[in-house]
């Protein structure tokens, strides 16, 4: 890894509503389209040493703490940066109260190693085209007319650029209040994100700690990037004593159905951390909408047999039983 990353925070635009904005920048041209997803910026791109990832990741976490549930915006219509920028993008509105939270995150989040100097005030916007002739921006803003969408946010994301000049994601955390769980006499401190945190380095160093065999985990080490065929958003849940990783857990839906995966270091074992992120995981599934008869415990089997409430051996379990509602 290179002594120094390039770093950035954003909202990521998911969803249908971040496919049809997809579709505006193709339509437009947009040049950034392939190289980065439809966001929000909170902190634009700064350059931070590796070794400060970590600090990084702890910063948002601190943030998302800070905003109770998701943030409901509207984006649109239309508005351009003209003269001074040749950019087209949406504005961002919505009720005083989810406007105020977006103000309270970005100063959150804008602190260090992620503060940096700025060459403009910061607007909240979702850029649509980026870049071309002061008439060719001005007619695109005229294309997109009045296009206006309401969209959720629950998480904020670390974005990181790669040696390919791509922004991918490096790691998020939902937003909410972060649950302190006492345990082995230190409390535990529960984090939820979509991505595996960046300190597990790969869904497959998980599986492999937990004891799970080739094939799971190769199924955790494809989580981790981009799948396309998974049939609902993963959920990852990390647990913290004084700052230090005691443990993480992960669950996931594929055409094999839901399986989950749950791992403590040694140094962290026999305290019930195990236990209590096999349990916040699945109640977490169950208020996601998971509706499945039983999910696949993947690593040992006594684990899932003594703590599972909706978890069970993955040997016990046929694919004959993984009838999957996820309505």
């Amino acid at each position: 890894m290179s002594n120094r990353v390039r770093l950035g925070v954003a909202l990521l635009v998911d969803g249908s509503s971040g496919s049809e904005i997809a579709g505006l920048r193709r339509g437009l041209g947009d040049p950034s389209l392939g190289t980065i997803p439809s966001h929000i910026t909170l902190v634009p791109p700064v350059n931070v040493r590796s070794a400060e990832v970590p600090d990084a990741m702890a910063v948002l976490r601190n943030a998302a703490s800070k905003v109770d549930g998701p943030i409901k915006l509207t984006l649109g219509p239309p508005r351009t940066f003209m003269p001074d920028n040749p950019v087209v993008y949406l504005e961002v509105g919505g009720d005083p109260s989810a406007l105020s939270d977006l103000a309270e995150l970005r100063d959150a989040v804008f602190v260090a190693p992620l503060q940096r100097k700025l060459s403009w005030p910061w607007v909240p916007h979702v850029t649509v085209m980026d870049g071309g002739r002061p008439e060719a921006v001005e007619e695109a803003a005229r294309t997109v007319g009045s296009y206006v969408t309401r969209v959720s946010f629950e998480r904020v994301v670390l974005l990181e650029l790669g040696t390919d000049r791509r922004w991918a994601p490096l790691g998020d955390v939902m937003f909410g209040r972060r649950a302190r769980v006492g345990t082995g006499g230190l409390a535990v401190e529960l984090t939820h994100s979509r991505l595996a945190d960046p300190e597990l380095r790969a869904a497959a160093e998980l599986c492999a700690a937990a004891g799970v065999g080739e094939t799971a985990a190769g199924e955790a080490t494809s989580l981790a990037a981009t799948r396309t065929d998974l049939l609902l958003p993963p959920a990852f849940l990390t647990a913290r004593r004084e700052g230090t990783l005691a443990g993480a857990a992960a669950a996931w839906v594929d055409r094999r159905g839901p399986s989950v995966v749950v791992w403590v270091p040694n140094v962290s074992r026999r305290q019930g951390i195990g236990a209590i992120l096999l349990a916040h995981l699945e109640a977490r599934l169950r208020r996601e909408g998971w509706k499945f008869p039983r999910l696949r415990g993947l690593g040992p089997a006594g684990f899932y047999e003594r703590c599972g409430a909706w978890t069970v051996p993955d040997e016990t379990l046929s694919d004959s039983r993984y009838a999957a509602r996820v309505d």
